[in-house]
């Protein structure tokens, strides 16, 4: 066997939670409408071009042009972003401490745009 040399913890649902859903529980209480929202609005794939340093203003401004009576909750995506990262994984930021403390090399991943991993 291997000796591990590099250990890499992901951020977003390994070390914080992270789940859209809880602000739009609010904002959308509808459940099939907020699904919708948040797959065919705000979806993963549009989120993932912030991630990939798209700014936030293009972002919003791509999609109320295609989806106009949306404006609001586009914007409300961004505006309730810290809502959606409401805790750290106490047992993952366990174990990453103790790791670190041990000495080994440890890295966190994320692919959180730059704004909202500082937030983070």
């Amino acid at each position: 066997m291997s000796e591990i040399r590099h250990i890499v913890f992901d951020i977003g649902k390994v070390l914080i939670h992270y789940d859209p859903e809880l602000p739009f529980r609010r904002i959308i209480p509808d459940k099939d409408r907020r699904t919708w929202f948040l797959t065919e609005v705000c979806s993963s794939g549009w989120n993932v071009e912030q991630d990939r340093g798209r700014g936030w203003a293009e972002a919003e401004n791509l999609l109320i042009a295609t989806f106009p009576d949306e404006a609001e909750n586009i914007r409300a995506f961004r505006q309730n972003w810290r809502e959606m990262v409401p805790h750290a994984y106490d047992g993952s930021v366990a174990i990453l401490n103790a790791l670190v403390a041990a000495g080994h090399d440890v890295t966190m991943l994320t692919n959180f745009a730059s704004d909202t991993f500082r937030e983070a």
